[in-house]
C-alpha cells in the first residue's frame, strides 16, 4: 500500500510539473501561431504546413522509437537492472544513427518527388518550398538523434527537467517568429532555418543534461545483437502504427492540397496546432502514467496495472473534455479573438479534430498496456488495418467531390472504431473483464459527458462581448467537470484527482 501511495504521489507530482509546462508552452505556441500567420500570410503559412507535412510523413519513426526506447528502459528499471538500462540506451543511440541516415535518403527522394510532381504550390514559391523541405528534413534528423535522451528522461520520470527544456524550446520558437517579422528577405525560408537552429540547441541541452546527471547515459559502443533485434522488432510494429497515423494526419493534408490548394492547408494547419496544444496537455498526463504501467507490468503487479489502466483512461477523458468542449462550443468566437485573418473552414476542421481527440483519450492508456506485454504483432496489424480502411474512404470522398469536411469525418469514425478495439485488446492482455472496463470507462464517462453537454447547451451565446464569452467558457468547464466528477469517477479516482488539484493549488498559492 505504501508503494502504491508513493507511486500515486509521484504521478500527481509529475502531472503537476507537466501541466505547468504545457500550459505555458500552449500559450506561447498559440501566440506564436498568431504572429507567424500574420508574418507569412495565408499562402506561405499553408506552404510551410504542407511541405512540412511531407517531412512529417517520416517523423513516425521519431515518436515510435521514443515509445520503443522508453518501453525497454522502463522494463529494465522495473527489474532494477542497471547494466541493462545502459545497454538499452547505447543500443538506442546506435539505432537512431542508422535510422537518421535512412530517413535522410528517403526524405530527399520522396520529398522532392512530391514537391515537384504532386503538390499544388505557386510556381514563384517553388524555390522557397525547396528550402523549407531541406531544412525540415534536417530538423527531423536532429529530432531523431534526440530520441534516446528524451526517452530516458521520461523513463526516469524526471518531468520537471523535461518541462523546463520544453518551455525553453517554446520561447526560442517565439523568438524565431519575432526575428522573422523584422526580416526583410524571404521570411518563409528564414523561418524554416531558424526552427532547425532551435532544434539543434534543444538537442544539445538534452544531451548535456543527461550526461551530467545520469551515469546510465554514458555512451559507449555496445553491440548486443539480441537486444537490437528485440528493439527493432518492437519498433517495426510500432512504426507501422506511426505510418498509418501520419497517413491520416498529414497524408490527408496532402490530399487537401492536391484537390483544394494551399489556402485549405492553412486552415488545417491552424486546426492541427489547436489539436496539438490540447493533446500535448493530455499527453503530459499519460506521460506521467505510462512509465508506471510498464514498470508495474515488468514487476508483475497486475492489480496495480489494472488500477492505473482504468484511472488513467478516465482521467485522460476528463481532462480532454475540459480542454476541448469549451473550444468546440465557441470555435468561431475564439478563432476571431486569436487570429487576425481566419482561413476558411478553420472552425469546422477544429471542431472535428477536437472530437477525434476526445474519443481517442478514452484509450490513452490502452496502447501503453498492450505494448508493455511486447506481444503486439496482431494488435498492430488490426489497428492499422482499420486506419488504412478509413483513409481509403476519405480518398473516395475526395474523388467523389463530397463536401470539404466529409474526409475529416472519416477520421472521426476511424477514432470511434479504434477506441473500441484498443479497449477490448487491452482487457484481454491481462485478463480484465471487457464488460467491466467498458462500463466503468466508456459508459460512465460518456454518460456524464453528455449530461454535462446537455446542461451547457441551455446556456446559448447571445452576445459578442468578451466578458460573456469568458463566462460561457467557465460555465462549460464547471458543468462538465462536476458531471464527470460525480458520475464518472469512483471514490479512489476522486481522491487521486483531489490530490493532484491540491498539489497544483499549493504550487501557485
Amino acid at each position: 500500500m505504501g508503494e502504491q501511495n508513493y507511486s500515486s504521489s509521484r504521478i500527481a507530482k509529475n502531472t503537476v510539473a507537466l501541466y505547468i509546462r504545457s500550459f505555458i508552452s500552449m500559450l506561447i505556441a498559440l501566440y506564436t501561431s498568431r504572429l507567424l500567420l500574420k508574418a507569412l500570410g495565408i499562402d506561405d503559412f499553408g506552404i510551410y504546413n504542407v511541405v512540412g507535412g511531407v517531412v512529417m510523413l517520416f517523423s513516425f519513426l521519431n515518436s515510435t522509437l521514443v515509445v520503443s526506447s522508453q518501453r525497454f528502459l522502463n522494463y529494465e528499471m522495473g527489474k532494477g537492472n542497471y547494466t541493462g538500462i545502459n545497454e538499452v540506451f547505447c543500443t538506442s543511440v546506435n539505432i537512431q544513427l542508422l535510422i537518421a541516415i535512412i530517413i535522410f535518403i528517403m526524405g530527399e527522394a520522396s520529398g522532392l518527388y512530391l514537391l515537384y510532381h504532386y503538390l499544388s504550390i505557386p510556381q514563384e514559391r517553388m524555390f522557397a518550398a525547396f528550402w523549407v523541405l531541406q531544412f525540415s528534413i534536417l530538423t527531423l534528423i536532429v529530432n531523431i538523434l534526440s530520441v534516446p535522451y528524451n526517452a530516458f528522461i521520461i523513463a526516469k520520470e524526471d518531468m520537471k527537467s523535461f518541462a523546463y527544456i520544453d518551455i525553453l524550446g517554446s520561447i526560442l520558437k517565439l523568438s524565431a517568429v519575432f526575428a522573422v517579422i523584422t526580416f526583410v528577405g524571404d521570411r518563409l525560408i528564414f523561418y524554416a532555418l531558424l526552427i532547425l537552429l532551435v532544434q539543434i540547441i534543444i538537442r544539445f541541452i538534452y544531451s548535456f543534461y543527461c550526461n551530467h546527471k545520469y551515469a546510465e547515459v554514458k555512451y559507449h559502443f555496445c553491440r548486443n545483437d539480441k537486444l537490437m533485434k528485440e528493439m527493432l522488432s518492437f519498433s517495426s510494429w510500432t512504426s507501422l502504427s506511426g505510418i498509418t497515423s501520419l497517413l491520416n494526419n498529414y497524408g490527408i493534408g496532402i490530399l487537401y492540397n492536391m484537390f483544394y490548394g494551399v489556402a485549405v492547408n492553412a486552415a488545417i494547419g491552424i486546426s492541427n496546432q489547436i489539436h496539438a496544444a490540447v493533446w500535448t496537455l493530455l499527453g503530459n498526463f499519460t506521460t506521467s502514467f505510462n512509465p508506471q504501467i510498464t514498470k508495474n507490468y515488468a514487476s508483475g503487479d497486475w492489480n496495480r496495472v489494472k488500477q492505473l489502466h482504468f484511472t488513467g483512461a478516465k482521467l485522460s477523458f476528463f481532462l480532454m473534455s475540459l480542454l476541448s468542449v469549451p473550444i468546440i462550443l465557441n470555435t468561431k468566437h475564439l478563432l476571431g479573438l486569436w487570429l487576425i485573418d481566419v482561413p476558411p473552414y478553420t472552425d469546422v476542421f477544429t471542431q472535428i479534430i477536437l472530437c477525434i481527440a476526445l474519443i481517442s483519450s478514452l484509450t490513452s492508456t490502452s496502447n501503453t498496456l498492450v505494448r508493455s506485454t511486447g506481444k503486439i504483432k496482431s494488435y498492430e496489424l488490426i489497428l492499422n488495418g482499420i486506419i488504412v480502411f478509413f483513409f481509403f474512404l476519405s480518398f473516395i470522398c475526395f474523388r467523389l467531390h463530397f463536401p470539404l469536411y466529409v474526409p475529416y469525418l472519416m477520421l472521426l469514425f476511424s477514432s470511434v472504431t479504434l477506441s473500441f478495439f484498443e479497449g477490448y485488446r487491452s482487457c484481454k492482455c491481462i485478463g480484465i473483464s471487457c464488460r467491466r472496463y467498458f462500463y466503468s470507462v466508456h459508459f460512465r464517462m460518456l454518460l456524464s459527458f453528455f449530461i454535462g453537454l446537455s446542461v451547457v447547451s441551455f446556456f446559448p451565446l447571445e452576445t459578442e462581448g468578451i466578458i460573456y464569452l469568458l463566462v460561457r467558457l467557465l460555465y462549460a468547464v464547471i458543468v462538465i467537470a462536476l458531471c464527470e466528477y460525480l458520475i464518472g469517477f469512483n471514490n479512489r479516482e476522486r481522491n487521486f484527482l483531489k490530490q493532484t488539484v491540491s498539489k497544483i493549488w499549493h504550487k501557485f498559492f
